[in-house]
């Protein structure tokens, strides 16, 4: 879901349908990760014979993941919690892996066509031993003059719905 508000009324609330206290900490810390997608400004490099693809570490239980695309580390040392930079790839049907920071022992492997001259964000998310992820095209323009734009993703599969609050 995508919308626009004034930045200084800007406030991302998360309203869980839960008791109280039922919260697991995984489910939190899953929410949480997120976070840099929704902080992380848009646009990519300026190579339109290339795709443009980011890393977004929302994987707790991965201190730090690398990306590789076709078999070449693209992206290495990705904190979790923390979103790259974006990088000029193939543009064609490639396969990332995703991997340990610092290993070569393939955690996540998937096949993905990109387009050139597209900005694309992979999301891992997930436990040790259970990694996955998803890959966003970032299409949005920029937000107007005193506004912002936020994107949500849940990636913790166990929260069940989140409804998501403009306050103030």
């Amino acid at each position: 879901t995508r919308a626009t508000w004034p930045a200084s009324q800007f406030r991302l609330t998360p309203h869980l349908r839960m008791q109280p206290h039922t919260m697991k900490k995984r489910t939190l810390l899953g929410l949480l990760a997120a976070t840099p997608l929704l902080l992380a400004g848009c646009g990519g490099a300026a190579d339109s014979n290339n795709a443009n693809v980011r890393l977004v570490n929302a994987s707790a239980g991965y201190a730090s993941v690398d990306l590789y695309v076709d078999d070449e580390l693209t992206i290495s040392g990705v904190g979790f919690g923390v979103a790259s930079g974006y990088t000029g790839v193939n543009s064609d049907t490639v396969t990332t892996v995703l991997t340990s920071h610092g290993s070569t022992t393939e955690l996540l492997a998937q096949t993905r066509t990109l387009s050139a001259g597209v900005d694309y964000s992979i999301v891992s998310y997930g436990w040790e031993g259970a990694i996955r992820s998803v890959i966003l095209t970032e299409d949005e323009s920029a937000a107007d003059s005193g506004k912002t734009k936020v994107s949500v993703l849940n990636t913790a599969g166990d929260a069940g719905s989140l409804d998501v609050y403009l306050t103030g």
